[in-house]
């Protein structure tokens, strides 16, 4: 295990080779040229410059590598954990954000359906009512009706049948109360009325539907969650009504 990870820091970590002789190590560094060089090169092409220029790349990091990994530990990679708990205060705060949501989402939904079923409920409640009244109004209408009707038919029969024996003066008078009969029959008309409401199907308006649910969640991020940037508690706050 010791070995593959090795293995896999070379790699990571090789030194680039030069591509003019023999693919060697680019170990060395010119200050003057500020480039890499391998052995060869320095001594054929940089031996113009003054060798106190040029340092031994491997000596020189391993000098300063660990001093910067050290530094780099405490400084750089503090931070970038530090971000990662940031991250995850975010994560947290997403899903007590979504189930918070999904809370007053399906509160509210049972609050308007159940506020609509009510609404509905007496709706139908009032119609009911109405067209009771409605009813029991033609009834009484309608049997009035029917009343005067058997009357006028039993005068009428009579005077067709007994007419040669009914007495005069009778007769008169059944004539008078047939005409005024029949005057009060032909007052009766079940169109005079007007009829109870009549509800259609409707369309419900979306638009008024979301901006009524949009009033919900209509408060910012900022006043429903505060996370204190100096530590890793979540702080819920109150939304502001």
């Amino acid at each position: 295990m010791a070995s593959s990870m090795s293995s896999l820091y070379k790699a990571q970590f090789a030194l680039r080779l030069c591509e003019y002789h023999d693919k060697k190590d680019l170990h060395a560094y010119c200050k003057t040229c500020e480039k890499k060089y391998c052995s060869i090169c320095i001594k054929e092409d940089h031996n113009q410059h003054d060798w106190e220029t040029i340092t031994d790349i491997l000596r020189e990091k391993r000098r300063s590598l660990p001093v910067e990994c050290t530094k780099l530990r405490t400084t750089k990679l503090k931070d970038l954990k530090n971000e990662i708990d940031r991250f995850d205060r975010k994560i947290q705060t997403e899903d007590v954000r979504f189930k918070r949501n999904k809370s007053v989402l399906n509160s509210s939904r049972k609050s308007y359906i159940d506020n609509i079923n009510k609404l509905f409920d007496y709706k139908i409640e009032v119609c009911r009512q109405k067209s009771e009244e409605a009813i029991q109004m033609y009834s009484e209408e309608r049997d009035g009706l029917k009343r005067v009707v058997e009357h006028i038919e039993i005068m009428t029969t009579a005077l067709d049948k007994d007419i040669k024996t009914i007495p005069d003066h009778d007769i008169l008078d059944m004539e008078k109360e047939m005409k005024d009969e029949l005057e009060k029959a032909l007052s009766y008309s079940a169109y005079k009325y007007v009829c109870t409401t009549v509800f259609v199907p409707g369309v419900m308006d979306v638009q008024a539907l979301e901006n009524m649910i949009g009033e919900l969640h209509s408060v910012s991020v900022e006043e429903m969650y505060d996370i204190d940037r100096n530590s890793d508690a979540l702080q819920l706050v109150k939304p502001v009504s």
